[in-house]
Order: structure tokens, then sequence, then C-alpha cells
């Protein structure tokens, strides 16, 4: 409760509560890195307080791991070792440590396109 101490301002209390918001990620599943400055980079998106670690391998279609991404907030710019990958179908394997320490996996596929 916070009080005031000038009779024009009333006293105003509150509680806090927890929303307990389910855990969700988005991966695109195309991007761009083109250069044109519109889809030129691959971000993640979640709600990033409830993440204790992360970690996002990208592979090629021989299953060769061709980056990894180690936090959160990283973005791939559509490179591996400074060259450009062909476009084509990326698989992905993400790994998140949840702040409750639950862990989860996902994979998919990221489609790239970079005429």
């Amino acid at each position: 409760m916070a009080e005031s101490t000038n009779n024009d301002y009333p006293s105003v209390a509150s509680n806090s509560v927890d929303l307990n918001i389910p855990f969700k990620l988005f991966v695109p599943t195309i991007f761009t890195p083109n250069n044109d400055g519109i889809n030129d980079l691959l971000e993640i998106r979640t709600l990033k307080s409830k993440i204790q670690s992360f970690e996002m391998k990208i592979f090629d279609r021989f299953g060769n791991e061709i980056t990894c991404l180690n936090e959160i907030e990283s973005k791939w710019d559509g490179k591996s070792n400074g060259i450009n990958v062909p476009k084509g179908t990326y698989p992905y394997q993400i790994a998140i440590t949840l702040t409750n320490h639950t862990t989860k996996i996902y994979k998919g596929n990221i489609y790239i396109i970079n005429n």
C-alpha cells in the first residue's frame, strides 16, 4: 500500500499477481538474407524472461551442423563460415531450459531465399 502525505492524492493499494502465461515460441519458417533490409535475419521470438538457457542448431540437408546460436537474442544472417548458404530448406533443433527447470525441444525447417 502506498500512502500519500498530500491530502490531494488518495492512498493506493495493489497486489502482486502471477499470470502464469504459458510458454510459446515463434520460429519463422522462411527468411530472405539478401541485404534488402526486410527479413534479412532469422530471429526467434518468445517471452525471454522465462528462459534459463537456449541453444539452436541449424543443419544442412546432409545433417551437418552449419551454425549454433547460444543466446535467445542471437540472430542468424544465413551464413556459414562467413559465406551465404544456398537457398533451400535447413532443418533446426532448439533446446530450451525454462526458469522452472523444464526442458523443451523444438524441431522444424527454415526455408532460405537469398536472391
